[in-house]
Order: C-alpha cells, then structure tokens, then sequence
C-alpha cells in the first residue's frame, strides 16, 4: 500500500515533477480509458504531464526512473462532497468554516477563502491517492447552504481550481 501511495504521490502535479522527465517502468496501470488496465506497463511523464503510457517505452536521455515492478498505478482519486479544509478539529469551533449564521447569506455564500491550503489533513488524504476535491458548505440558516469549491490537493498557492463550482442546498426539516 505504501508502494502504491508513493507512485501517485509521484503522479501529482507539484514542483519537483514539473521540472523533470521520469519513467516509470513495469507497474500494472489502471488506465480506466479503452488500453483498460496495462500488465507490466510504463508510464512517461515530462514536464508534469503523462506524455505517453504503454509498454518498452524509451527512456529519453536525462529522464530519471523507477522500477514499479510488482505496484499498480492509478487515476487520482476524487471526492465530490467533503470539508477537507474548511474544518480542521471538529471540536474546535475556531477550526471550523462549515457554514454562515449569517442572515444576509445563503446561496451567495462560498467556503473557497476559508479554505486552509496548509490543513493538515491534506497530505494525508493526498497519500492515499486523493488528487481532487469538491469542498461543500454545510446548511447553516437556509435551504442553501452556499457555493462550494473544486480543489486540487497538489500546491497549496494553486490549490483552488474554482471557486464556485456547486450551490448545495439542504432539503428536509433543517431545510
């Protein structure tokens, strides 16, 4: 499991990737596209992109590379509902930007400028593969809860992907 963590730890987008060719050799690929999954398979990325998958890929000259024998690579994961960053101790209220008392807001209110991009909890989930992440309000006064935000679990400066993707709203009796 840890093996695995650490190839898509590797697959994320961030700094040190961006700037470098790397191969990885021999990993079985879910590439959830029509190849299906790849038995023994090569991945090339340069400059933080995949620019090739497949098998007996040519290591460019410089690329850097790693034998993945015996791992799997994988898509990032996604989670479309989640408070990861805007709720840090669930305890501690201070931590705690899930949703506005204020009157004057409802569907106009987004959780993105409470988002935390130095959150604890990011890293972690980002080691267990998640890569994105719809961050949601939660219901506070209103039927609408507010406007959520997309998030990408790599660099922190360039973490929000959009900042209004979703108005969520609460039906039912707290609605």
């Amino acid at each position: 499991m840890n093996r695995l963590a650490l190839l898509l730890c590797l697959l994320l987008p961030c700094t040190a990737v961006n700037a470098q060719t790397l191969l990885i050799r021999g990993a079985k690929i879910h590439t959830v596209a029509a190849a299906g999954v790849i038995e023994h398979g090569d991945i090339l990325i340069r400059d933080g992109d995949i620019a090739a998958v497949g098998t007996g890929l040519e290591a460019p000259d410089g690329a850097e590379t790693i034998d993945a024998a015996g791992m799997e690579v994988t898509p990032g994961l996604v989670n479309a509902f989640t408070n990861l960053g805007i709720v840090e101790i669930e305890l501690v209220a201070q931590t705690v930007d899930l949703s506005t008392t204020d009157p004057l807001f409802g569907a106009s209110y987004t959780v993105a400028p409470a988002i935390n991009p130095w959150s604890t909890l990011l890293p972690h989930n980002r080691m267990h593969g998640l890569t994105t992440a719809i961050v949601a309000p939660a219901s506070g006064h209103s039927v609408f809860a507010g406007q959520g935000a997309a998030i990408r679990l790599g660099e922190p400066k360039d973490m929000v992907m959009n900042d209004s993707v979703a108005v969520f709203a609460s039906y039912g009796a707290a609605g």
